[in-house]
């Protein structure tokens, strides 16, 4: 495991339960030293920091050779992360603003805070409404161009996208997978459902749902320009989206995206490795690598989806057939339920 320890996060935390606090830029220095001092593995960048307080962890980060990865707040867009030296970009952040016709539009919109709950879900659609349908192909092009000479990875979480924009859809609450979902998790994605189908109207998720027809074109285009692609779910942090199993989903929204069965299969194992500069160590199946190995009944190169036809599994050097595997999630389950 590859851990970051805490978010690092500013006032009003997306996820209070697991971030630290920091108040001002010598503040988001010392964290940084703190977090290294610590062991974590890299620095986890959340969005509600100022942007003084992003460029001071950046700053720092680079002066403790300590990697930082994740988000960026208002007023930070793609680019400048890249510049200053982000390891990863999460969900294509930025990516359709930045991409878009309308981007010094968008970037007046974003400049003027919302004054209530109802101007917010107002300026949501608005911000849709200048994003999708003005793809700007050579503004995509000096982005991926950037990422590649800075070498900014990007993760698109596809999976997290598309629940996100079909919320609105009766199948987000009667999918049979919510069963390992523990009662917690699952009352609050009910929760923020519920609140989101009465805060937008139905333009707004038909904006939403061509919003992700472009991150996949997004995605796309990065693959064709050699941009680095990891695939990830953002399983734990994005509602409707099931650990484990969205893997497979994400897998296969990767070949929508134009990666071929083996790249989108790389994008877990070998591209992993190479984000973390341990290939000599783990990614392929090689004498003297470790590895976990998931024994399939089809060939998922003839078809991504094959993924889901799990046979066994061998981790950490113990073989768990079907039977043994279909009781772990039995026992998920029967977990979930209390």
């Amino acid at each position: 495991m590859v851990i970051s320890g805490p978010l690092v996060d500013g006032l009003n935390p997306a996820h209070p339960d697991r971030s630290v606090i920091v108040h001002n830029p010598a503040e988001a220095r010392t964290i940084v030293d703190s977090l290294k001092e610590s062991g974590v593995d890299f620095i986890e960048v959340s969005g509600n920091l100022t942007p003084d307080e992003y460029y001071a962890i950046a700053e720092e980060s680079k002066k403790v050779s300590m990697p930082f990865a994740g988000h960026f707040p208002q007023g930070v867009w793609a680019t400048d992360a890249s510049t200053a030296g982000q390891a990863s970009i999460e969900h294509l952040l930025g990516s359709l603003e930045e991409s878009s016709k309308n981007f010094d539009q968008i970037v007046h919109l974003n400049d003027s805070p919302p004054a209530s709950p109802a101007e917010k879900s107002a300026r949501a659609l608005t911000l849709l409404k200048l994003e999708v349908n003005a793809l700007d192909l050579e503004r995509l092009k000096n982005l991926a161009v950037l990422f590649v000479k800075n070498g900014t990875w990007q993760v698109p979480t596809l999976v997290a996208s598309k629940a996100m924009s079909f919320l609105n859809d009766e199948a987000a609450v009667s999918d049979p997978r919510r069963a390992y979902i523990g009662g917690q998790d699952r009352k609050e994605w009910s929760n923020l459902r519920a609140q989101s189908l009465k805060e937008n109207p139905p333009e707004y998720w038909e904006l939403h749902r061509a919003a992700y027809q472009e991150e996949l074109a997004i995605t796309r285009e990065y693959h064709r320009d050699g941009v680095s692609i990891l695939g990830g779910t953002s399983a734990g942090g994005a509602p409707f989206v099931i650990p484990g199993f969205d893997l497979h989903s994400e897998l296969a929204a990767l070949v929508d995206a134009g990666f071929t069965p083996l790249e989108a299969l790389q994008s877990v194992t070998l591209d992993a490795a190479k984000f973390l500069g341990r290939a000599d160590d783990f990614g392929t199946v090689d004498n003297g690598k470790a590895a976990d190995l998931v024994l399939l009944g089809a060939d998922p190169l003839d078809d991504i989806r094959n993924t889901q036809k799990i046979r066994a599994v061998v981790v950490q050097g113990k073989y768990l057939d079907r039977a043994a595997l279909d009781g772990l999630l039995a026992h998920a389950k029967e977990s979930a339920s209390h």
